[in-house]
């Protein structure tokens, strides 16, 4: 904290990494293993038995999540673009009609349509979905035609058009930090979306004038910030950004970089005083943080009804918290059951299938390399008969595939017959 360039950015950062250790804590790695499943990545930490060799990731829990979001995609988009709809009242439907049809075309251009299946998708893996309601000018290029002074032709070509965009962002779980004692985002303190970006949008934010001219630099890379898991993480031309929504003491928000936290608050020493006074007036704003310590915007919101602009739902309902369940935990359990089986029956089927060779080692040629493969001579000091075997650790337990298939079953079930 004694990095940050003001007291407001201290008291953002400080409810953040609060916010950030209860998520961390409790929900971080069972988020890792859900997506491991999902994307079919082996990792040690799911292994079922010391003794196991196989590796495989059965697919089951991935046919059930792309089921799901299928069928969730199909009810909302089965009736082609009209997808939503606008309640008249008055009584002219002339203006309601217009603001659709406006809606479906801007919907259109800024992939909303696709921005929702991503938000489904993550819920059903995640248990919660959540979106960013990004609002930004946008230049475009449409093709247009002008006359040619003093002649009678006309020049094609195009024409730049600013216009305004309503973008719909899919947030990773793991990129968004809220108030653990609420479980709507209009009940909590705040919220933030903390995650990587590139340095050149960042930049262009500040020639723009959105965002305040700090010299930034690179970020430190954090794997919990990051999408999806990867091996090796790309470290370069990044910066951690941090855009906090909700609720800060008016006072930090006015006085910005003029004095300390405790000048502004009162003496710490009094803590019911301090208390009130960092509650007691708060004021609904925007910050933007960048690299956890440059304070790149600090405005109180701009939205007319006040709102975050931010949308989330639960996969499924957990009463009383933010966070929900997805098909992932659903069938977590019946996937390690089915990938146990499967595992089970692989390794049981290298020790059935691959030669082996019990023999005498002492009647064998001294410094002889034995090995069984088609076309081998195999030297031996007397009769082979009597010095190798063929050694075989019985039959395949026909039991296991059928067992996993039951624990498909078992899977798979709920969401075909629900």
């Amino acid at each position: 904290m004694a990095n940050t360039t003001s007291a407001l950015a201290d008291w953002v950062l400080g409810r953040c990494e609060q916010w950030r250790s209860h998520k961390e804590g409790n929900y971080i790695e069972d988020w890792d293993r859900y997506e491991r499943l999902w994307r079919g990545i082996w990792d040690g930490a799911d292994s079922t038995r010391d003794t196991e060799r196989s590796k495989i990731v059965t697919p089951m829990l991935q046919q059930a999540i792309e089921t799901f979001s299928a069928e969730i995609d199909e009810a909302i988009f089965g009736r082609g673009e009209k997808f939503f709809d606008i309640i008249d009242d008055d009584q002219d439907p002339a203006d309601v009609e217009l603001m659709k049809r406006q809606l479906m075309k801007d919907f259109k251009k800024d992939n909303v349509r696709k921005s929702i299946s991503d938000v489904v998708l993550l819920a059903a893996v995640y248990g919660t979905g959540i979106g960013e309601i990004v609002v930004a000018n946008k230049k475009e290029l449409i093709p247009a035609t002008q006359p040619i002074p003093g002649m009678p032709m006309a020049s094609i070509g195009v024409i730049e058009q600013e216009r305004v965009a309503v973008e719909l962002r899919p947030i990773h779980p793991k990129n968004f930090l809220i108030d653990p004692n609420a479980s709507t985002i209009p009940d909590a303190l705040g919220c933030a979306v903390e995650e990587f970006v590139s340095i050149h949008s960042v930049v262009q934010a500040m020639e723009d004038g959105s965002f305040m001219k700090k010299d930034v630099g690179n970020a430190v890379s954090d794997e919990d910030l990051e999408a999806v898991q990867e091996d090796i993480e790309y470290q370069n031309d990044k910066v951690k950004l941090l855009r906090y929504y909700g609720l800060v003491p008016r006072v930090l928000l006015e006085k910005g970089d003029e004095a300390d936290m405790v000048d502004l608050l009162g003496e710490a020493g009094d803590e019911m005083n301090y208390t009130l006074a960092e509650f007691s007036d708060l004021v609904e704003a925007i910050i933007v943080i960048a690299n956890d310590q440059h304070l790149l915007k600090a405005e109180e919101s701009p939205y007319m009804m006040k709102d975050r602009p931010l949308v989330a739902f639960q996969n499924d309902s957990m009463p009383n918290r933010f966070w929900g369940r997805g098909v992932a935990e659903k069938g977590y359990n019946m996937q390690r059951a089915i990938d146990a089986q499967v595992r089970s029956h692989l390794d049981s089927l290298a020790l059935t299938t691959v030669p082996m060779m019990a023999m005498d080692a002492t009647r064998l040629p001294r410094g002889a390399k034995f090995e069984v493969r088609p076309g081998k001579t195999i030297l031996t000091n007397g009769n082979p008969a009597e010095i190798l075997q063929p050694f075989k650790f019985g039959n395949l337990d026909p039991n296991n595939l059928a067992t996993a298939k039951e624990f498909e079953r078992m899977l798979l079930g709920y969401w075909y017959y629900r």
